[in-house]
């Protein structure tokens, strides 16, 4: 622009005013922080380079064209139905057939060539499903999101033994880790970017897509201990306080509908304070975010993940008794009588406290009497 266009527009700066909107950069009603500073805690890992890896080029979300390979994933179930739906439909065509023919103990050539057509007809409608189910606009791709793939169901190594798929099905550290070091190169505030973007696409991009890879990130990160050892005081920490602010910012009705149905935040939670209780104070500053964390959600949604969690015990350490005692009445019958710490390091033993998910001796009951 010229020195001419510049002096034109400052001096008519004011017929802007008529139409622009208040912002509200103070708190409003009975908030304590006002809008703009919840935004960035909302956005505080979000940069250039987060927007350049999720985004399309073009920068635009749409609630109605995006895509990501959640929807993908999508597309092939609603096929799978389609397909078993149809399938279901012929046998139904075909039980009907029979039916109307159970009086007849012959069928003639004309007959069996009429079913033949039939089949013939339904195996057309099946090939139009098929294409209105893959139907998607070719310019849908300017629209994709490009979510990193994290699959839960694969955490372990390729070419793991069995010990190691039941160890890394459980904890999903290995996962983490390999993510972590192939897919961010290293840099974690891309992994906390990537998350805190997920939220926001959902949340006000109204791309449920979003909310998809906003709950894989939350599982797994909430599903790991053995990474706490090299993450715990930087990346988890970081993680549990946007998770925090995330949810103080969520629609209290919106919240309970869609997380209370699915249930995965509740229970991936009192995963992770078990993880968390078993560490026995190795990680402080993590244990405080997760107090934190656990306050906000006891005061606005009423749940007591703490009190459940040592419910849960409770019920297992009675049931642990339980058996244990038939354990201890059986050996008595025996010449070779087993006491009671001597009980604890036999297999049975050993196989009830993998059934109940107790993995140490001194969590054992025999030790621990929750009802005294």
């Amino acid at each position: 622009m010229d020195k001419d266009q510049i002096e034109r527009i400052k001096f008519n700066i004011r017929e802007f005013d008529q139409f622009l909107g208040p912002y509200p950069l103070v708190p409003q009603d009975k908030e304590s922080v006002n809008v703009y500073h919840r935004w960035l805690a909302l956005t505080s890992k979000i940069d250039k380079k987060v927007i350049k890896k999720i985004l399309p080029q073009n920068g635009r979300l749409s609630a109605i064209n995006s895509i990501s390979h959640f929807s993908e994933i999508k597309d092939e179930n609603k096929t799978e139905e389609g397909k078993e739906n149809i399938v279901n439909e012929n046998n139904k065509d075909e039980t009907n057939d029979n039916n109307n023919n159970n009086m007849d103990v012959t069928m003639t050539n004309t007959e069996n060539i009429d079913n033949d057509n039939n089949n013939n007809d339904n195996d057309t409608h099946d090939t139009n499903n098929n294409t209105k189910y893959n139907d998607i606009p070719k310019d849908q791709e300017k629209y994709r999101l490009n979510f990193t793939l994290i699959d839960l169901k694969k955490s372990y190594p390729l070419n793991a033994t069995t010990e190691e798929i039941t160890k890394y099905s459980i904890d999903k550290s290995y996962l983490l880790k390999k993510i972590i070091e192939n897919d961010y190169k290293g840099d974690l505030n891309l992994f906390l970017g990537e998350f805190q973007l997920s939220y926001i696409i959902f949340l006000i991009g109204q791309v449920y897509d979003g909310f998809e890879q906003w709950k894989t990130m939350i599982i797994l990160m909430l599903q790991c201990e053995e990474a706490l050892s090299v993450y715990g005081e930087t990346l988890f920490k970081d993680f549990l306080v946007i998770l925090n602010d995330q949810l103080k910012d969520f629609p209290h009705d919106f919240f309970y509908d869609i997380l209370s149905g699915s249930n995965f935040l509740r229970s991936s939670l009192k995963i992770f304070y078990r993880i968390i209780q078993k560490a026995d104070g190795c990680y402080p500053e993590l244990q405080e975010q997760l107090n934190k964390l656990l306050e906000h959600l006891s005061k606005t949604f009423k749940w007591n993940l703490e009190e459940e969690f040592h419910e849960t015990n409770r019920l297992n350490a009675n049931i642990m008794k339980e058996k244990l005692n038939d354990c201890l009445k059986e050996s008595s019958n025996n010449p070779n009588h087993l006491t009671a710490n001597e009980l604890n390091k036999n297999n049975q033993l050993l196989k009830l406290m993998e059934e109940l998910g107790i993995e140490d001796e001194e969590d054992l009951p025999v030790i621990v009497d929750y009802d005294e």
